[in-house]
């Protein structure tokens, strides 16, 4: 999922970043309980950054 919080209304799409001049600047591993946990930290860090945000599930981690 994309999310993108920099206007008025947050913008949320399904699937990677689609536009080829954005490229990586960096990224963060949280812990979410839940998908919709995950997309309010996307939302608050979209504002915070000033960029589009990919959330992306991460499994077979080990405890």
């Amino acid at each position: 999922m994309t999310v993108d919080a920099r206007g008025a209304e947050v913008v949320t799409s399904d699937g990677a970043v689609p536009y080829a001049d954005d490229f990586v600047a960096g990224f963060w591993i949280i812990e979410a309980p839940s998908v919709e946990a995950a997309r309010h930290v996307a939302v608050a860090a979209s504002r915070a950054c000033n960029r589009r945000v990919e959330v992306r599930p991460l499994l077979g981690l080990a405890d």
